[in-house]
């Protein structure tokens, strides 16, 4: 790494990852990012804001702000898809601050138009957070760095929406 890098901005487009497993050491085939939690490569050492064991093998996986953009556009179809019975009344998105902060300050009212095209007339707010968490069914509860999500609440039976 170059002395002075953004380390956040940086692991934002390259982030370091490690493969999960559960307690019974099987692979889930799902990544963890570890979001660099100071700025220690001047020193030649970084904080991450996962534990990253002795042994354990880290990666470095790629992207582009594009990718984290397109991202968004796709998420209100794969959530409807996901129910096709639900009826959605409105959404709730959350979104990484790390995704933000990669998109280029030009680009990011595309967000906004790309979540209204993904929900139709669904009406939806959004939010940009740090700490986003999750459950990964048999491994547990792991943080999850450049993650975008939404989810649909019902409308009322046979009521508005």
């Amino acid at each position: 790494m170059r002395a002075g890098l953004d380390m956040s901005k940086f692991c934002g487009l390259y982030p370091l990852c490690r493969r999960l497993t559960s307690g019974e050491g099987r692979d889930h085939n799902l990544f963890v990012h570890s979001w660099p939690m100071s700025d220690g490569a001047k020193a030649g050492w970084l904080v991450t804001s996962a534990t990253v064991s002795p042994g354990d093998a880290v990666y470095f996986s790629e992207g582009s702000w594009n990718i984290l953009l397109n991202r968004i556009g796709v998420l209100g179809q794969q959530a409807r898809r996901s129910q096709p019975e639900l009826r959605p009344a409105a959404g709730l998105f959350i979104c990484c601050e790390g995704v933000l902060k990669n998109i280029p300050p030009a680009q990011r009212d595309q967000m906004a138009y790309l979540m209204n095209r993904s929900l139709g007339d669904v009406p939806w707010i959004g939010s940009f957070t740090w700490g986003e968490e999750g459950n990964f069914p048999g491994c547990g509860n792991y943080h999850g760095n450049l993650t975008t999500s939404l989810t649909l609440f019902p409308a009322p039976p046979g009521g508005g929406g």
